[in-house]
Order: C-alpha cells, then structure tokens, then sequence
C-alpha cells in the first residue's frame, strides 16, 4: 500500500472532514503506535472513539505455535455505522517486533480501505500488488508440519540485584513442550527456581531462601463450538508453604456460553473439577499430620468481553476438599475499563478470597523475623486487592505527528553535571 504522506499537524474541522477519522483500540494486544501513524498517513488518529469513523478493536491471543493470533475488528460509526469488518492474522514464534508491526500495518491499511472511499484522501491513494516469490511463512491450516504441531521451549534466567545493606539473587529455568490443534490441546510444564534474600541487620545476616520445583500436564479435547474436557496433573515442591509435596490430579469439563472462535472479544466459561490432591507436608501440620490425600473439587465462572466502550472482566473461583466440607476458599476477581464521556476514562479492579483451606500451615510459630521476610506461610482467612484511577484528557484531537526526540526509552544514557 503506498501513498503520498498528507499533512497530519491539527487540521481544522473541514480539513479533517477530508480524511477518515479512526480511533485505535489496543489495549489487548502489541501495537507500536508511533510506527502506525507514520506508516498510514492517509487517515487522522483521533484520541476519542466520540470524533471517529471508524473504531478499530485489536485483540491478540497466543496459537498452538507459540505466536500469537491477531484480530481488528473494524466498527464503522456515524455515516459508516453500517459497515462492519474483522480481519485475522497470525505470527510466528520468532517474529521480530518489527515484523509484527509491519504486518499489522498490513491487514489494518486493508480494513480501513472501504472507509476511506469518498474521502480526498481516496483519490490519493493507489493499490500495489506484490506476487510472493516463495511460499508465504505463515502455513495455513492443513500444510504438512514436521514437526507435527509439537512446539519445545528451555529457558534459564540469573538475577542478582545487591548494595551494602541488601542482596538478592535468584536463578530459575523451565522447560515445555505443547501441541495445540483445533480438536486436541497438550501442554507439559516443568520449572525450578532457586532464591536467596541477604539483611543487613544490627546483630548480625537474616538470609531468606526459597526452593521452587515442579511441574504441570493438561491434556484437553475439543467437543464442539461449546464445550471440552480434560485433565490436569501437577507436583511441585514448595517450601515456602509447607510442601515437601504437593501432588493433584484433575478431571474437569468446560463450557463456553459464546462460540470459542469469539474468544478474544467475548466469552463467558463454566469449569467444573472434581479429583484428588495429596501433600507431604516438610514440617507437622497444626492438625498433627505430615501427609494425607483428600477429595478436593472447584467451579470456576468467568467472563470477559471487549466493547467499543471499554472492556470488563469478572471471575467467580470456588474450591473444596469433600473429606470435611467446611474446608473451603471462595474468590472473585474483576476489572473494568471504562470511556465514561469524551477524553475521560475510569478503570477500576480488585479481587477478595475468603480462606478456610489452608491444611499446610505448620505446627510450629514463627519468629518475628520469619514474619517479616515471609520466610514460611501464615495462616489467614482472606487475602484483598484492588485498584483504581482515572484520567482525563483534552487539547488537539487529530495531532498525529510522531517526534521520537530525546525518547531513550532506557537505550541511551544521559550524563548530568
């Protein structure tokens, strides 16, 4: 897609009637705005949905093969409210930042197309076809995969972070082999992590070391548009929280009110978990145990949806062991963006559990320092958080010019003297 660059310093009212005006929503999904608007300078970027021809909605998800799956959704408003548009791409494990900003340019300048007809801009704008000298990268659905869907990943990572009265260091690796195709979805999870806290106390070193290993398999198959099932297995040792062991094993069954295909806009699941979990405990319990297995099952509910007004999410989780019912955990979670009017935008989140299943607690108290460096678990009937702000912003609306002028973004380094 090439074009003449058209001026983008705020233009008055008639002048920006002569370009398509769109809003860009990406609050879902990587998009290097800088690099959209020096790229597509046939349309103005306006900073409220209000001023808009069109209101773009860019929602990203990750695919089997460790890429990601794009979707723009395109929402004509005003004069254009009748047009309605969605484009899908995806990328590849191993795409640049750049490559993936290119490609959004892409399939974004080809959805905003159709709203730019009858503009001037229109009649500046010229379509080049480019035939594709080898195969293109991306293989549709059907190719033939060497690898047969199977997607491998290690990592290892080293942290150290000290001054004279602190040091930290932390080490942690991971391996993972997944496989997702439309009817069947393996992912197998390993992970280890080691860490030390140094304090600098009047009499004397207070240390915190933490040990972290374990693992996960979750084995799920597609049903239909609404439903799956599946089976999760995990063991982990986690000495912060008493377990010299900790071992479950999951049969669950889900389903999606909303086709799953609509998954980055809207979804409202339903999961239900019975099965089994067993711990070895490091240190005897408060109730005088060092192991035990227990019936145990969960439901969780939850819903997202992602609209031109904003986006909410709530999750309600539920948990029980069957061996004594009173021993429970009840949590909700929920976030919400909201553009209230123009320029002015709400956010608000937050999450409480109630706690009544804490069997690992150990038998033994801690001391005021393990309290303070949370060197063991302690016991509590709730944990909370939550969040809040608001914004509001006013001023040019179809200002699109980029000036990238002393913007390190923390490559450079500036000297002060």
């Amino acid at each position: 897609m090439l074009a003449p660059r058209l001026a983008r310093t705020q233009a008055p009212a008639a002048d920006s009637a002569a370009v398509a005006q769109v809003f860009l929503d990406c609050q879902r999904a990587f998009c290097d705005g800088q690099f959209i608007r020096t790229e597509i300078a046939w349309v103005n970027f306006v900073r409220d949905r209000m001023l808009a021809d069109v209101h773009v909605i860019v929602t990203q998800q990750q695919t089997g093969g460790a890429g990601s799956e794009y979707t723009l959704s395109f929402i004509g408003l005003g004069a254009r409210a009748n047009l309605q548009d969605t484009a899908v791409f995806a990328t590849q494990l191993g795409d640049t930042d750049d490559e993936i900003r290119r490609q959004l340019v892409r399939h974004l300048s080809q959805g905003l197309l159709r709203y730019v007809r009858g503009t001037e801009a229109a009649r500046q704008l010229s379509v080049v076809y480019r035939p594709a000298a080898t195969v293109p990268r991306t293989a549709s659905r059907g190719t033939k995969d060497r690898w047969n869907y199977w997607v491998y990943r290690i990592g290892m990572n080293a942290n150290l972070n000290a001054n004279s009265n602190f040091k930290a260091q932390n080490y942690s690796s991971r391996l993972s082999a997944n496989r997702v195709t439309d009817a069947w979805k393996l992912q197998f999870n390993a992970r280890g992590e080691y860490s030390n806290q140094t304090y600098q106390l009047s009499d004397g070193e207070l240390s915190r070391i933490q040990r972290e290993y374990g693992g996960n398999a979750d084995v799920i198959k597609s049903i239909n548009a609404h439903w799956s099932v599946g089976v999760n297995t995990s063991a982990q040792q986690d000495l912060f929280n008493n377990y010299d062991l900790d071992a479950s094993f999951k049969p669950g069954i889900e389903y999606n009110f909303f086709p799953y295909s609509e998954a980055t806009r809207r979804q409202v699941l339903v999961r239900y978990s019975p099965g089994f979990r067993m711990a070895n405990y490091v240190d005897t319990t408060i109730y005088g145990r060092v192991s035990e297995t227990r019936p145990h099952h969960s439901l969780v509910v939850s819903g997202d949806a992602v609209q031109p007004w904003g986006s909410v999410g709530i999750s309600l989780n539920a948990s029980q062991y069957l061996h004594e019912t009173n021993r429970r955990r009840f949590g909700v979670f929920g976030n919400a963006d909201w553009r209230i009017v123009r320029g002015l935008n709400f956010n608000v989140g937050g999450g409480y559990s109630y706690i009544r299943d804490q069997l690992q607690i150990p038998g033994t108290g801690l001391t005021d320092e393990e309290r303070l460096v949370q060197l063991r678990v302690q016991a509590t009937n709730y944990e909370y958080f939550m969040f809040t702000g608001l914004s509001f912003t006013f001023g040019s609306a179809f200002n699109n010019v980029v000036n990238t002028r002393f913007g390190g973004g923390g490559r450079s380094f500036f000297f002060s003297f």
